[in-house]
């Protein structure tokens, strides 16, 4: 399991695994030990109620190659962000040279692998994600110094590391699958006749928005249910904020809300509620 840890532990785990300047010079070989995150090695952990990476895991090992020298090209930012006491986004990364990358995809890849291979969160490397999450509802917080109502208007998900004294009087919070749902509830002032919490990220969500949603469980200790459409898709977006992800699966611990109940339509509601066939849409081969 990672964990998070302050920037100078970082700077220091950073420095002891990047190869020094003399071993370059010296074309002295280097390889970086990466935990492998497929699903091969996660284990249930029934005290968390989410899939971890096991003690005992494979590595892949990234020797002098591509791939190496792009998670030398962004430890060598994240140090600089740590030694200077700042933060950045995944963006300042990959424009920072936008030739060692081939895409964004890569560079997000990368900073997992530094993740996995430091042992620690994301957010302990200053490389914050794009708020990509909405919030409505009765709840107010506190984000550097200023206080923000979410009672009137939506508002963006802030970066968590900014984020201070959450209050709310709600009975429980709802993820939203579709954006279109979450503004149609929010357009009806719904959480004023039902006290909760509304939140949503447009289909799959951001790490962000997941941590954000199990603060809220932690912090408030409100029950969660998630409101996703009932196909495969759906499905699998309940259970990444539920269990969380392949990918993401070395922090599922700080990421996932293992209490979330699934709010809407079931499969076998369609025969029990006489839903019209020219509701549904037909399932693709890759559902």
């Amino acid at each position: 399991m990672n964990r998070e840890v302050r920037g100078a532990s970082v700077s220091r785990e950073v420095r002891g695994v990047v190869p020094t300047e003399k071993q370059i010079l010296e074309g002295t070989p280097f390889t970086f030990n990466i935990p492998s995150c497929t699903k091969y090695y996660q284990l249930y952990n029934p005290n968390l109620n989410c899939y971890v990476l096991g003690d005992n895991m494979s590595t892949i090992i990234v020797r002098q190659s591509h791939r190496g020298l792009n998670i030398m090209f962004v430890m060598d930012i994240i140090s600089r962000l740590l030694i200077e006491g700042k933060h950045s986004t995944l963006p300042y990364v990959y424009y920072t040279d936008s030739t060692v990358f081939k895409n964004q995809r890569e560079c997000d890849v990368i900073i997992n692998d530094i993740a996995c291979l430091l042992r620690c969160t994301r957010e302990s490397l200053n490389i914050c994600v794009s708020n990509k999450g909405d919030v409505i509802g009765n709840l107010s917080h506190t984000v550097e110094e200023d206080k923000v109502d979410c009672s009137k208007l939506s508002q963006v998900i802030p970066n968590l590391k900014g984020l201070r004294g959450l209050h709310s009087n709600v009975l429980f919070d709802i993820v939203i699958e579709k954006q279109a749902s979450f503004f149609w509830l929010s357009e009806d002032r719904f959480f004023d006749s039902i006290l909760c919490i509304r939140i949503t990220v447009k289909g799959y969500p951001d790490v962000n928005t997941m941590m954000f949603a199990k603060r809220l469980g932690v912090e408030l200790k409100f029950p969660a249910v998630g409101l996703m459409d009932s196909n495969p898709s759906g499905f699998h977006i309940f259970y990444i904020y539920k269990c969380g992800s392949e990918t993401m699966s070395y922090d599922a611990a700080h990421l996932t809300t293992p209490h979330m109940k699934w709010l809407g339509l079931r499969l076998w509601d369609v025969g029990t509620y006489k839903i019209p066939e020219e509701c549904s849409i037909n399932l693709t081969t890759f559902d």
